[in-house]
């Protein structure tokens, strides 16, 4: 006896895929209400199941709204991408800045222990953002606050403004961040719109269309006027 085997699932739909059949969708259905609503007899027969012109436009404007939503999800989308892109950049700019002030720390000061340990100069640097940043924005308050270590800084490119030009690599981590959230939560907040959007004008096609095929069951060229 052959053992069954079980189906292969059907693989999922790329995500560019999923919104192409979205919008084909969106833009099917506006054609065959405007259609619709250009002939005057194929509303005579709708009318009686309560689809006059009122309601057609009614579902167009359901259309227009699950295609304002879809707009701005792709929108969003693309801020999110572009926010993390520069949340990326400020992170990978800020560790070369603070990679390069050790090397010259490290070879300013080979021969004073307490500055090294203060500058941070060894050890690794953590990979973890918050660590990192708490590390870097410490050895930068102590570099400031040590005059000794300014003059011999200074000598090698690293004066006040120098430093305070890193810290605000390190400020522009945080608020590259934070702007990446804040996209990221609006892209959320668009999708579950469009997903909304698309919902109520699916709602409203399928009982539309059930509609349409009983008052229209006599009249297949109108049926394919409408793509049903």
């Amino acid at each position: 006896m052959v053992a069954e085997t079980a189906p292969t699932p059907a693989p999922k739909r790329a995500r560019a895929s999923q919104d192409q059949a979205l919008a084909n969708k969106i833009n099917q259905y506006r054609t065959s209400l405007t259609s619709a609503q250009g002939n005057a007899e194929l509303v005579t027969l709708l009318q009686p199941r309560g689809y006059d012109g009122e309601a057609l436009a009614a579902g167009l404007s359901l259309c227009d709204a699950a295609q304002a939503a879809f707009n701005a999800r792709q929108d969003a989308q693309a801020a999110q991408k572009q926010a993390a892109k520069a949340a990326g950049a400020a992170d990978e700019a800020a560790r070369a800045g603070f990679n390069d002030f050790r090397k010259i720390a490290r070879a300013v000061f080979k021969d004073n222990a307490s500055a090294q340990g203060n500058l941070g100069v060894t050890g690794r640097v953590p990979d973890d953002q918050e660590k990192f940043l708490t590390l870097a924005s410490a050895v930068y308050t102590s570099a400031l606050s040590h005059s000794t270590y300014m003059t011999a800084l200074a000598r090698r490119g690293y004066d006040q403004a120098a430093i305070e030009a890193e810290q605000a690599r390190l400020d522009a981590v945080t608020q590259t961040n934070s702007a990446h959230e804040t996209a990221k939560a609006a892209a959320v907040r668009a999708t579950s719109d469009r997903d909304a959007a698309a919902k109520a004008l699916d709602d409203w096609w399928a009982e539309f269309r059930a509609v349409a095929q009983v008052a229209l069951k006599d009249r297949p060229d109108f049926l394919g006027l409408l793509g049903l």
